[in-house]
């Protein structure tokens, strides 16, 4: 499954850990959370168009959401993300990534949570 790769990805970034420790979670955070931490989750994940050979690969939408109480802290805590996961090609967790493309980055308060929220974007194309 993409999130194990995308997940291991995140776990093995010495940046990101360094910020957000085991902060890690798949789709979403427990209400006695401790920040900053992160989430992610794959709303969309296709069959798509052969890249290599015969075989066919799958497209998965990838999203992450960085929390934190301070907007300068998510920035720099989304820019590890995007570090750890911009471009990757390789095999993690016995998923064989192709590429992981960045789309875009936003940015907004969260008025019910009372959290700084950066939101990445991005797309993976995988066999496995």
């Amino acid at each position: 499954m993409i999130e194990t790769a995308i997940y291991t990805l995140l776990t093995e970034s010495a940046g990101l850990t360094a910020l957000v420790n085991d902060r890690i979670q798949h789709h979403v955070l427990g209400n006695d959370a401790t920040y900053p931490a992160l989430t992610y989750f794959v709303p969309a994940d296709t069959p798509d168009q052969p890249i290599t050979g015969a075989s066919y690969t799958n497209r998965a939408l990838i999203q992450v959401d960085v929390w934190s109480e301070d907007s300068l802290e998510a920035g720099l805590v989304a820019a590890e993300v995007i570090s750890a996961l911009r471009n990757y090609k390789g095999t993690k967790s016995g998923v064989r990534v192709l590429l992981i493309r960045f789309e875009e980055q936003s940015s907004d308060y969260e008025q019910t949570t009372q959290h700084y929220r950066r939101t990445i974007e991005l797309t993976a194309y995988y066999e496995g």
